[in-house]
């Protein structure tokens, strides 16, 4: 039809005009930057950076700090409730996921159906075992995923064939999956699909070190404000260029989420109100006792987590919680979500099923 036709030139134009980086690299300079680097402790460096459309928060973490803890949600904490089993796996928010498990840090992890309650794409592992409930997704293929362990091992490693069976390392004790792979062996992943990774959207990304030592949270913005987000292969060459060896994409869009307790609560920007999620990656650091015993800082009787190493309550090490500071979206403003508004009404235009899960 003609006025179709129009349609979609004119919002292939308006999104064009949002973002003409290639598709590569990162977007150049449109205003002064803003690089803020903070030290939330030894050796967790916060690091929230914003050029133009570009903006995106960087965690990096010690894997050698003998106070770290990590740990993921328990499998038996999102299953449907007995008194209404037909509702659907329980999900919850990072922020309120961290709440609950005093965690200092805290992002989104897998995948999942966003229009059926169902539990996460791909290889989900706590506690050492591995969760039951997972789907695998011709669409997605979630098999990038990073593993973790007791003494500070970790390891990004190609799932395939391994989410109900099949021989993992006897060290790993936490699984969390995505795709696609972002960077493997120092080198950047050729990306063709899914569908989403080739656009900009909020992201949420980890990576390794070379040496296996230091493990990298990172968390782009999008959908608000200026911020446009970023293709997988801007969010890999970023990565990379931060010193991530191995690198992973994992659920983004609307499903991002960096909960810093330092910061009181969740400081990306995605341009939604912080959505629920499936299943989590959570920190969190022991501190001393009087006696120079460490011992975690956790809370008795929580059933949301698998932590990878407990010990005994003790207050947090990374500051006190304050109220959720979110900033407004302003959508009439805001031409990075008109532009993405419109490259979905083209797809639905050219019939295009929508991606599922997350974005």
């Amino acid at each position: 039809m003609p006025h179709r036709s129009l349609v979609c030139v004119a919002a292939i134009a308006l999104a064009t005009s949002v973002s003409t980086a290639p598709a590569g690299a990162i977007p150049t300079r449109l205003s002064p930057v803003v690089d803020h680097v903070e030290q939330l402790r030894p050796g967790v460096q916060y690091r929230s950076f914003r050029e133009g459309p570009t903006s995106w928060h960087l965690v990096s973490i010690s894997l050698r700090d003998k106070a770290l803890e990590i740990f993921g949600t328990d499998e038996s904490s999102v299953r449907p409730s007995q008194e209404q089993p037909r509702a659907g796996y329980r999900w919850t928010r990072t922020s309120t996921f961290a709440e609950r498990t005093n965690a200092d840090i805290a992002i989104n992890a897998n995948y999942y159906e966003l229009g059926k309650w169902r539990s996460v794409c791909g290889l989900a592992m706590s506690q050492g075992n591995r969760w039951q409930s997972g789907y695998d997704d011709r669409r997605l293929n979630c098999f990038a995923s990073a593993g973790f362990g007791t003494n500070g091992q970790a390891s990004v490693f190609d799932s395939r064939g391994l989410r109900r069976g099949g021989s993992l390392p006897s060290w790993m004790q936490l699984v969390v999956s995505g795709s696609p792979a972002l960077v493997r062996d120092g080198e950047l992943v050729e990306i063709r699909h899914p569908r989403h990774a080739l656009m900009p959207n909020p992201r949420t990304a980890i990576g390794l070190s070379r040496d296996h030592g230091t493990l990298y949270l990172l968390l782009v913005d999008g959908r608000e404000g200026h911020a446009v987000g970023m293709t997988c292969r801007q969010s890999a060459s970023l990565l990379r260029s931060l010193g991530a060896w191995d690198a992973i994409n994992l659920d983004g869009g609307g499903s991002s989420a960096l909960f810093l307790r330092s910061h009181g609560g969740v400081v990306n920007h995605t341009g939604e109100a912080e959505r629920p999620v499936v299943n989590h990656l959570g920190l969190r650091f022991s501190a001393p006792d009087r006696h120079g015993n460490k011992v975690a800082a956790v809370s008795e009787g929580l059933a949301a987590t698998s932590p990878v190493r407990m010990t005994a309550q003790t207050p947090r090490a990374l500051g006190t919680p304050s109220v959720l500071r979110r900033r407004p979206v302003q959508p009439w403003r805001d031409t990075s979500l008109w532009a993405s508004m419109l490259t979905l009404g083209i797809m639905g235009v050219l019939g295009r099923r929508n991606e599922p899960r997350g974005l």
